[in-house]
């Protein structure tokens, strides 16, 4: 069961929501990251089959983008001032145009879009518990305030939304809710767009799951013009860090002829601690391999993640907090 937190949105407006959001990322009460084990086993016994090359996704140009978390190691929520300071620095790299956020707490719509704009980045938004319409709704209402609040901090009009790629409804829930359907998870889609494109808001808004799970389930192509799908060579143990970049080509092409559109791969990466599974084999060296790999062989992707999480579960291979790319 994941943890329950409570919105933190920091605008009036807003304190007529009493609901809790799920935090993300995966994690179980025994400590176990459903993405470690099941999606392990899934990726493993999914065929490798042989296709021809693809160049990278052609979708709007998102490029390389950088998953974002607005939690600290102990669990709370960063601070305002350290999320600046944080997205700041990977900014100030000059290698990712985009940040990925999957909820609504710890006030970090209006934050980090606030931040990111400042930067000339873009923000792929996200609600993370799809467990009934009320939450879904009440989570896309804190985002179009997020949006307002952070359209005023950076002097822009309010119904600016130009520093939002996208917005992701839901992260891997079929995966992690498998008695859940691909139709519910649609239809929840489709309510949110209709309630952004209201509000001024044109942009793709996606059901984002494991690759796997999209394949057998062509409702998670979606009516949008693009498809959101994560993907973690990593988690194939016949895959090297080597090979990551050639993994996440050949795969991104079946999506994309299963659905007929572009695919973005939301979430990808590789570990830099931990213990190896095969051929797949976590640390520093293996991680700036694959970073160099997936640039080579896609073009929009995002990379999980801008730093450690401290706060997450180990997982059974050790790994679930060591994804960070850059040290605070």
């Amino acid at each position: 069961m994941v943890t329950l937190r409570l919105s933190v949105w920091g605008l009036a407006a807003l304190s007529i929501f009493s609901g809790a959001y799920a935090r993300p990322h995966h994690i179980h009460e025994n400590g176990i990251a459903a993405r470690d084990v099941a999606l392990h086993k899934h990726v493993a016994r999914d065929p490798r089959r042989k296709q021809a090359p693809v160049s990278g996704g052609k979708s709007k140009g998102w490029g390389p983008g950088m998953v974002y978390s607005p939690y600290a190691d102990g669990g709370d929520c960063k601070s305002e001032d350290t999320m600046a300071k944080e997205i700041n620095l990977v900014a100030s790299k000059g290698e990712y145009g985009w940040l990925r956020i999957y909820g609504v707490d710890c006030n970090q719509v209006p934050v980090v879009v606030s931040c990111a704009a400042k930067n000339k980045m873009r923000v792929l938004l996200g609600i993370y518990d799809l467990s009934d319409e009320g939450k879904v709704a009440d989570a896309t209402k804190a985002i179009i305030a997020g949006v307002k609040d952070a359209n005023k901090k950076s002097d822009k009009k309010e119904d600016d939304w130009s520093s939002i790629v996208g917005v992701s409804v839901g992260n891997e829930w079929l995966f992690n809710h498998p008695n859940d359907s691909a139709a519910k998870c649609k239809g929840l889609a489709d309510s949110t767009r209709k309630t952004l494109r209201d509000a001024g808001f044109q942009g793709p808004v996606t059901n984002t799951d494991v690759w796997t799970i999209h394949l057998k389930n062509k409702e998670l192509c979606g009516d949008d013009e693009i498809v959101t799908v994560n993907m973690h060579p990593f988690f194939d143990t016949s895959v090297t860090a080597q090979e990551s970049g050639a993994f996440i080509k050949r795969h991104t092409e079946e999506i994309q002829k299963f659905c007929g559109k572009p695919v973005v791969v939301a979430e990808t990466g590789w570990p830099t601690k931990g213990q190896p599974q095969k051929n797949a084999i976590p640390s520093p060296e293996n991680q700036k391999t694959f970073l160099s790999e997936v640039k080579k062989n896609y073009k929009n992707y995002c990379v999980l993640s801008a730093f450690n999480e401290g706060w997450k579960k180990d997982g059974e291979y050790g790994v679930e907090k060591y994804w960070g790319v850059y040290s605070s």
